[in-house]
């Protein structure tokens, strides 16, 4: 989804879980009708161009087609927000933790990544599987990093968003 894309009266919902409704080349707060921001503050991939990841567009539901809004919005009583037409990606890894296990991975062919915890100590480590056998990564303290992954789960590097070849 682009920004060129959204149609006047579409909803978006922010990663901050603030919900907008596109009125030409403003975005109107429907929870609060005080709250608006320009639609120029957006870079055509969605993301805020004041680089905040929380004010990113990661929800569109642009079927409610090229209304006229007036000033009760009506159409916020009307759109269901189960309704979404496009929804970001869910990322498991930072861009960071990708970059590293990208460097960590490269020279081996690499069957999955797995997150382990050692209850004793409550820490967590990765564990590589490549050829069937297992690399593991040092202990880190639960839930500091690799938070996007779950334990006991086996990901592909596709999976992770991991691609180097």
């Amino acid at each position: 989804m682009k920004l060129s894309e959204l149609k006047n009266g579409a909803v978006v919902e922010l990663r901050n879980g603030q919900r907008y409704l596109k009125v030409d080349n403003t975005f109107l707060l429907l929870e609060d009708f005080g709250g608006y921001m320009r639609i120029d503050s957006y870079a055509e991939d969605l993301k805020i161009k004041d680089d905040d990841p929380e004010w990113d567009i990661v929800k569109v539901n642009n079927n409610v087609g090229n209304v006229n809004v007036d000033l009760n919005l009506t159409l916020y009583n009307v759109f269901k927000y189960n309704e979404w037409t496009w929804e970001e990606p869910k990322q498991i890894l930072t861009d960071k933790e990708k970059e590293y296990l990208k460097a960590v991975c490269r020279p081996f062919d690499v069957n999955f990544i797995e997150k382990l915890e050692v209850m004793a100590f409550d820490e967590e480590f990765l564990c590589i599987c490549v050829h069937g056998k297992p690399m593991f990564l040092p202990h880190f303290n639960k839930g500091t990093m690799y938070k996007g992954m779950e334990v006991d789960i086996k990901y592909t590097l596709k999976e992770l968003g991991i691609e180097y070849k």
